[in-house]
């Protein structure tokens, strides 16, 4: 799915002993609920209900009040994270980024559902540690200077 509101790359990956479904996602802002709702309907059109195998679903949702724990939020999600929240619980996804931004937000999520299969005796395990960030966060308002580096052999 490519359009101007949401972007989703779906691989199905074979690693080692497992099968694991990926879908890379990034959600432009301003994000409103018709715009989760399209991200929900893409997850419906790939059938992840019946899906029996590992998912992994990562990416840029841009909504930074979302949350599937209700601790310590006072039940500050909005209508579009309620509709991502239930899209979670009907799917069996659980949030494993805790990580916040510079402005104590978490924009990427890590949204994971391991299938346990009796005849396998290894599973994958997501953890997401913080690292060093590809790209650093511009406050709005700061000009930027882009410069064309050169390749010199």
């Amino acid at each position: 799915m490519n359009t101007t509101q949401i972007q989703c790359l779906w691989v199905e990956a074979k690693i080692k002993f497992t099968t694991l479904l990926i879908c890379l996602v990034y959600i432009p802002p301003p994000v409103v609920s018709h715009t989760v709702e399209l991200f929900y309907e893409n997850l419906v059109q790939h059938n992840i209900a019946d899906y029996d195998k590992n998912l992994l679903i990562i990416g840029d949702f841009n909504m930074w009040r979302f949350s599937t724990t209700r601790e310590g939020t006072n039940d500050v999600n909005g209508l579009k994270e309620e509709i991502l929240e239930d899209a979670c619980s009907l799917f069996n996804l659980e949030s494993h980024n805790t990580i916040q931004n510079s402005f104590g937000r978490i924009l990427d999520l890590v949204l994971y559902r391991h299938v346990t299969n009796p005849n396998v005796k290894r599973s994958v395990m997501v953890e997401v540690g913080k690292g060093e960030p590809l790209v650093t966060e511009v406050p709005r308002g700061t000009k930027l200077l882009l410069q064309e580096k050169q390749n010199q052999h």
